[in-house]
């Protein structure tokens, strides 16, 4: 495909990019643009994939929860709220206006803004700089990108994906099944977003197998949560789960990212709203929660260096490299960190 169709189909993705899209069935075989969508090229497959203002939408419904008809007809997939404002797939649409309790509930206490010196990267730049290693024309991968923009050092491209539409997305792509070539990124971000995935484990299989050959993945996911995103939520990982989640990688760094005061302040939140099932006194009963918890997230910048927040974190982060060798269990009970006995 050359850059001219790239562009009439209205595509934000840079020509290497286009060329590294493969079907995200087992085939993994090309695809070529075809009248406002991309096929397999594969005979046996011939799956057609829309193209909807300019987000191709690139899922195996056989594999996933999804379903491309539901896209297309702008129907929500995992959050209504989120979706609002995103029916017809702009990537020009703005983000839907929280509420005025919501937005007291972000000033009061913005859980994981508050809790901004608890990685070893003082920024996002410092983290982006770890994980290309100072490469200029790095490729990294957001999976579950939501509205978390990555900032992009000179000659860099990243490329966000989601599973909907949504201000930064620039392709549905379903992590279960990676709609890329293999050894396509220099390094992969999956931010909060391995306890909403059916099979964790099916998904970083697919992150190690679309990272070239010492490629980086770094990711923060949930330990002690409470459900979010309703039926989208389904795991969650102490801190030696979270690394055998990536036992196909080396650890280069890992540690509690929330800590426990995040944990208790969110057990508390959720604790409070559990008493009504009606959306407005929920709404303001968590509120209420988070002007009587939004000091102790303070706390974590102290405890999340203990080792008592490798038993009671609110997530856990991990910052890898992908490897010829697998982590063995044995390796790994070896590794614990906590204060609990073995």
């Amino acid at each position: 495909m050359n850059e001219a169709t790239a562009s009439a189909s209205g595509l934000s993705l840079s020509q290497q990019v286009i060329e590294s899209l493969v079907c995200p069935c087992r085939a993994h075989a090309r695809l070529r643009l075809d009248k406002g969508a991309f096929v397999c090229t594969e005979s046996g497959c011939g799956k057609r994939f829309p193209i909807l203002n300019g987000i191709p939408v690139l899922i195996d419904e056989q594999e996933s929860v999804f379903a491309i008809a539901d896209y297309e007809r702008g129907a929500a997939t995992t959050s209504e709220d989120f979706l609002r404002g995103y029916q017809g797939a702009g990537r020009s649409a703005s983000l839907p206006k929280p509420s005025i309790l919501r937005r007291l509930r972000n000033r009061l206490g913005n859980f994981p803004k508050i809790s901004r010196s608890i990685s070893p990267w003082k920024s996002m730049d410092e983290l982006i700089a770890a994980l290309t290693a100072g490469r200029a024309d790095s490729k990294i991968l957001v999976l579950g990108c939501g509205d978390l923009r990555i900032p992009s050092p000179p000659g860099c491209e990243i490329v966000y994906t989601d599973v909907t539409f949504g201000p930064l997305a620039q392709m549905i792509a379903d992590c279960h099944g990676l709609p890329f070539a293999d050894d396509s990124f220099d390094a992969a971000i999956a931010m909060a977003m391995l306890q909403h995935v059916a099979d964790p484990y099916r998904c970083v299989d697919e992150i190690h197998r679309v990272l070239k050959p010492k490629g980086q993945v770094w990711s923060i996911t949930a330990f002690i949560q409470q459900v979010c995103m309703g039926a989208y939520d389904f795991t969650r990982f102490t801190h030696l789960g979270h690394r055998r989640l990536f036992r196909g990688f080396e650890e280069l760094k890992s540690g509690a990212n929330c800590g426990p005061g995040m944990a208790l302040a969110w057990s508390f939140e959720n604790f409070l709203a559990s008493f009504s099932e009606r959306i407005w006194l929920r709404r303001l009963l968590r509120t209420a929660a988070r002007c009587l918890t939004f000091y102790l997230v303070y706390f974590d910048d102290y405890l999340v260096k203990k080792r008592g927040a490798f038993d009671c974190a609110s997530s856990y982060y991990f910052l890898g490299r992908k490897s010829d060798k697998i982590l063995s269990d044995r390796e790994l009970v070896g590794l614990f960190r906590g204060q609990n006995p073995r």
